[in-house]
């Protein structure tokens, strides 16, 4: 069966025929909004879904103006082991491809500084003590909670520990800022912040894997004979035991359930007032989990007339040359697998992506993305052609990248987040995920179980039966 005719029900047709099923109001299209609302829709339920932009997908954003499908938001399938977005692609016939395959490799002036694995070996033997005191933290931290004692302290102190005493070379400690920047990209916050009891350096290690046509096919996917309601800013939820009524820009929309999927930096910012007041629990929560904090991971994508880097070079990085530039698009990466597309996309992080996603345009951002090319490849690299960039601080709907684990936050939190409340209103979204928060599988997977949390409060009949392509 086609996959635009298969149904992702949650139970028998015949268990809800005569059933009269809520009528469910999901605030926000992305991910975890689409596959709650796709499951809930084959279920028999009656769903809309209200979305504030112009199109679906959230912070999936799949970009083709550089002339080949490239993702500006969501980009990785991270880990493929038993990934609910791997299975999916293999039910629907979707290619992926393991990237990036190669160790990055960093440039200065046309040559090769090293590579990654290379360069951390040398740091280790260079600051072997530190690093060992590095080690020690860490076990003695994840020590403590074996035990059952509380106890947490920043990332930055491992960086910290490394640096202290030693007298490094200069590419070593410019390595630093780079590792830096890049640790601060991918956890999604800054390293004061970050939780050292959360971070696994052991994911880093998976394979992953890019979805060449883009992360935007599964949301068409999922996508379905829905009903979106696009350009629908939500401004009041009001909720009781008679129902839900949300007021947009638009106009008011009435049902018996909401299900809340926007980004947690939206609900930080209350934008949305809820009528009733949220529980305070639950608006501690908000408050508590990691999500922007002047903090934001953006991305440049630029076309070019000609490739001018290296056929190995996958993964690209250049090595800042000072401690506030860390995060000054020093990671590169070749959008086209298959070695024939001039296109590039760099990423900035860390304090310098925050101040240039306010206060630069956005030729400033790519004059200052080729600078970092120039110091990488020489004063030959040629103008670019076209570029997209993403600014996700600055967008009213997404407000930051995704969550983190803060010094301050728990997986009690993200749960606490995920509850309902009274019944009428559920949430849903990669922050809600108590371990895969800030991926789009986390995304999913919170969007799944809150389908079934409302059929299972409202439907009256077990689940039995699972269709949803990455359970098959």
């Amino acid at each position: 069966m086609s996959s635009h005719r298969r149904l992702w029900q949650i139970h028998p047709p015949e268990k809800t025929r005569n059933a009269r099923l809520p009528r469910v109001l999901v605030i926000g299209a992305g991910m975890a909004g689409l596959v709650a609302a796709r499951i809930l829709h084959d279920s028999g339920f009656p769903v809309i879904v209200l979305e504030a932009r112009n199109r679906p997908g959230g912070r999936i954003w799949t970009d083709t103006s550089t002339g080949i499908p490239c993702d500006l938001g969501a980009t990785w399938i991270h880990g493929l082991k038993n990934n609910p977005l791997k299975l999916w692609c293999d039910r629907i016939g979707v290619r992926y491809a393991i990237w990036p395959r190669r160790d990055p490799l960093f440039y200065e002036h046309k040559r090769i500084v090293g590579a990654f694995n290379q360069l951390l070996i040398e740091l280790g033997q260079k600051a072997f003590k530190g690093s060992i005191k590095a080690l020690g933290i860490i076990a003695r931290l994840h020590g403590r909670h074996l035990i059952g004692l509380n106890g947490d302290t920043p990332l930055s102190t491992i960086f910290a520990q490394i640096q202290r005493g030693n007298n490094l070379p200069e590419h070593l400690r410019r390595f630093i800022y780079w590792c830096k920047g890049i640790v601060e990209a991918i956890e999604g916050g800054p390293l004061q912040n970050i939780s050292l009891r959360e971070w696994n350096p052991l994911e880093y290690c998976q394979k992953s894997a890019i979805i060449p046509q883009g992360m935007s096919i599964l949301i068409d996917d999922a996508l379905n004979d829905l009903q979106i309601e696009y350009n629908q800013v939500v401004k009041r939820i009001f909720y009781g035991s008679g129902g839900v009524r949300v007021e947009t820009n638009k106009e008011t929309w009435e049902g018996e359930v909401a299900l809340i999927t926007v980004p947690l930096g939206v609900l930080q910012r209350h934008t949305i007032t809820f009528d009733p007041p949220l529980p305070m629990e639950k608006i501690k929560a908000i408050e508590t989990i990691g999500y922007g904090n002047g903090f934001v991971l953006d991305k440049i994508v630029i076309r070019f007339q000609k490739r001018f880097w290296t056929q190995n070079g996958d993964r690209m990085g250049w090595l800042p040359d000072c401690e506030a530039n860390r995060g000054k698009f020093s990671f590169w990466i070749d959008h086209d697998p298959a070695g024939i597309e001039p296109v590039l996309g760099g990423y900035a992080s860390s304090d310098w992506a925050a101040r240039a996603d306010v206060e630069k345009s956005d030729d400033e951002m790519c004059h200052a993305s080729w600078e970092t090319l120039n110091e990488m490849f020489g004063p030959g690299v040629p103008k670019p052609e076209n570029y997209v960039i993403s600014r996700w601080l600055q967008d009213p709907y997404a407000r930051g990248a995704y969550s983190y684990g803060s010094l301050k936050s728990t997986k009690h939190h993200r749960e606490i987040l995920a509850e309902p409340v009274i019944n009428r209103l559920y949430f849903a979204g990669e922050a809600c995920h108590p371990t895969h928060y800030g991926t789009v599988h986390g995304a999913l997977e919170t969007g799944e179980k809150a389908a079934q949390k409302i059929h299972n409060d409202f439907c009256g009949c077990n689940t039995v039966i699972a269709t949803m392509p990455w359970h098959m």
